[in-house]
């Protein structure tokens, strides 16, 4: 990934020929937490930032509930879900986080991008491979050409659970078997890759941020596990160039 400041913004970006991709870091204590005046300033000053015409996200509950948007849709954190499905032109979409996982998803081929909000409930449920499920159904994308962005967040190195949430993955038909996690130490990023593979997504189409929302020193972020309530909001976003 690539660094670049944007005003008073730090971006963690990735290039790509379609798509613009990003994810806010917790620098200059930027703040995209879109229930507080300072989240929806920030929100709004990114858009203008970036010449978008709109942007849109969920009030996010940790379900696996989709949202597909359409060319005249305007949503504003007042519609509940955690995954938003456009082939608008002119729409920027994007999840919050502070430990879940942002992942970004995009099909070259159909014009079509995604944005999930995956924490452990909705890793647990396939969010994001249900997610592009309705991208196969009702855009008639091909696993082949979808990428997948797997932005920053609690990596295994750092995500302690509990035994009985080890064990409720490790019985999910899914994921059982697969090499998840290490001890009490689950991989949120592993399980993704696993629904990834269940679909025949390239695993060369899958690009990875490598950066632990806890534990990294070079880079600010949000992490709502070291600070708790304290915790901002970076806001990872995807829109067509």
């Amino acid at each position: 990934m690539k660094e670049k400041m944007l005003n008073d913004f730090q971006i963690l970006t990735y290039e790509d020929p379609i798509v613009e991709l990003g994810v806010t870091t917790a620098f200059n204590n930027a703040n995209f937490k879109f229930d507080t005046e300072e989240g929806r300033n920030n929100l709004l000053k990114l858009k203008n930032d970036l010449q978008v015409k709109k942007i849109c996200y969920l009030k996010q509950i940790h379900s696996d509930k989709i949202i597909i948007v359409n060319d005249d849709g305007m949503l504003n954190g007042q519609v509940e879900g955690d995954s938003l499905i456009t082939s608008s032109v002119d729409t920027m979409i994007g999840v919050f986080t502070a430990d879940c996982v942002p992942v970004l998803i995009w099909d070259s081929n159909k014009k079509v991008i995604a944005a999930v909000h995956s924490g452990w409930k909705g890793t647990f449920d396939s969010i994001v491979k249900k997610t592009i499920e309705v991208m196969i159904k009702d855009f008639n994308c091909e696993s082949s050409s979808i990428k997948v962005f797997i932005g920053p967040h609690i990596r295994q190195c750092c995500y302690e659970v509990s035994e009985e949430l080890i064990d409720k993955f490790n019985k999910n038909d899914l994921y059982s078997g697969m090499d998840i996690n290490d001890g009490r130490f689950l991989s949120l990023e592993k399980c993704i890759e696993v629904q990834l593979k269940y679909l025949g997504i390239n695993k060369d189409n899958v690009i990875k941020s490598d950066f632990c929302t806890l534990c990294e020193k070079n880079k600010k972020l949000h992490s709502y596990r070291k600070d708790g309530e304290r915790s901002g909001r970076m806001f990872t976003y995807i829109y067509f160039k």
